[in-house]
């Protein structure tokens, strides 16, 4: 007779993930890791079929359910008739599943959802943000609480989360729920290199996708009006203002995971300025290579760098703030050294995470 562990792995569950880009790829690569240690057939990934490394080469491709990406006309038709091919796969039984879950949300997996509520199936949701960040456009809070309502369980990064759901849904039935904590990611430092970027200079660094709400105007700011020669490298997609400037790089392109940790690796200070956070999938990363991090004050962050000692916190929009601590970290290389290479106190480990989320869906 098999032990519970064992066992706990003979349960069909489908995880989702139908975006392209970004934190949901990671959940989806640390799972697949995670099983394929483990490996069951009866284990199965819902992905978009033309994004770049959503599948590990270490699960067999009968783990993998493919589905076209509505991004024109002839994948719209596709779209449609994959989802007419999930139901009849449930229906007939030839896709047997017993646990969804949901690793981050996407305009195109609410149909999916919908027909796994139809077949009695239970549902979990791993909640990143309970409403858009400003200047964001997706998701909408109507569709999160769309999704919420299909739930069954719910899955939080962090406590901060955890409490802008119940304030944003206080008339909500209770759900059975759970908090692990964002991972640390594991990083392959064999893919860093030296001298990626141009700039030789020892720089700041902001990256990630560009958007409103990560206060990007509050950086620039603190470094303009600095009398320090301060250096500042801002890597990532999205709509920016550029200002010619000597002491500002623009990288605006969207950054593969090689140049991500690159430009993390050589920055001498990574900060996270953030209006509104909820967590960073970034910073998870900059904690990992032990690097110095500036971040605002939001609950959000605070709580995901909790048990990391190489912190600076400002408050959230203050620019004065934000270039008082970054001329301290500049003013001294001894300083800054001894900030940028203590250790990690403690942090949840991928294989954690992937761990605490398999025997919640199992159990």
């Amino acid at each position: 007779m098999p032990s519970s562990t064992e066992s706990s792995f003979l349960m069909s569950i489908l995880y989702v993930y139908l975006g392209q880009k970004g934190g949901g790829q990671e959940f989806n690569r640390i799972m697949q890791d995670f099983y394929s240690r483990n490996l069951s057939e009866k284990i199965k990934f819902l992905i978009t079929n033309k994004v770049v490394n959503a599948q590990s080469n270490a699960i067999s491709k009968n783990n993998f359910l493919k589905i076209h990406r509505p991004n024109n006309i002839l994948n719209l038709i596709r779209y449609l008739r994959d989802i007419s091919k999930f139901y009849s796969s449930l229906n007939s039984g030839q896709l047997c599943i017993d646990k969804v879950v949901i690793l981050m949300m996407s305009p195109w997996d609410y149909p999916f959802m919908k027909i796994c509520r139809m077949f009695g199936k239970e549902i979990i949701l791993i909640v990143h943000d309970v409403y858009p960040h400003p200047g964001e456009f997706w998701p909408f809070k109507r569709s999160i609480l769309k999704r919420i309502n299909m739930c069954t369980r719910l899955v939080f990064l962090s406590e901060s989360v955890l409490s802008k759901y119940h304030e944003n849904f206080p008339n909500k039935e209770s759900k059975s729920s759970l908090v692990i904590p964002h991972p640390i990611f594991e990083i392959d430092k064999k893919i860093i290199d030296k001298n990626w970027v141009s700039n030789e200079k020892d720089y700041i660094l902001f990256i990630g996708r560009i958007s409103k709400y990560k206060g990007i105007d509050i950086l620039i700011d603190a470094v303009k009006s600095s009398t320090k020669d301060l250096n500042l490298v801002i890597a990532g997609s999205g709509k920016i203002n550029k200002e010619e400037s000597n002491y500002i790089t623009y990288i605006n392109k969207w950054l593969s995971n090689e140049e991500i940790l690159r430009l993390i690796s050589e920055a001498k200070v990574i900060v996270f300025p953030y209006i509104e956070a909820s967590q960073s999938g970034l910073l998870p990363i900059a904690m990992s290579l032990k690097k110095t991090i500036v971040v605002s004050d939001q609950p959000g962050l605070i709580e995901q760098s909790a048990n990391y000692v190489p912190l600076k916190v400002f408050r959230s929009g203050n620019s004065a703030e934000l270039r008082t601590i970054l001329e301290m970290l500049f003013s001294s290389e001894s300083a800054r050294t001894q900030i940028g290479t203590r250790d990690i106190k403690s942090g949840l480990t991928e294989r954690d995470f992937a761990s605490k989320l398999h025997h919640f869906a199992v159990n």
